[in-house]
């Protein structure tokens, strides 16, 4: 992953009050493939129970919509947009 790119997830976290922490992750993603041919970055979001990977994984709309939210608000600094 690229370290500026989640430096920037955690920045927006930070921001927007939301609580974070870095997770290696050793499933495979398509970022890995994309890695290879241009940087970027992960944001995972809380699942009930911790279940991930599985057909009874559930995430909360409230979280759904935080991740969203971090990633808007990443997107539009990594594009130098001003944001409140």
């Amino acid at each position: 992953m690229e370290d500026g790119y989640v430096r920037a997830f955690e920045d927006s976290c930070r921001r927007l009050g939301v609580s974070h922490k870095r997770l290696v992750s050793y499933a495979g993603h398509s970022s890995q493939i994309l890695s290879q041919i241009m940087p970027c970055g992960m944001i995972f979001i809380p699942s009930v129970g911790g279940v991930s990977h599985h057909p009874s994984e559930f995430s909360r709309w409230e979280d759904v919509i935080t991740g969203v939210n971090v990633l808007l608000h990443t997107t539009l600094e990594i594009a130098g947009v001003n944001t409140p």
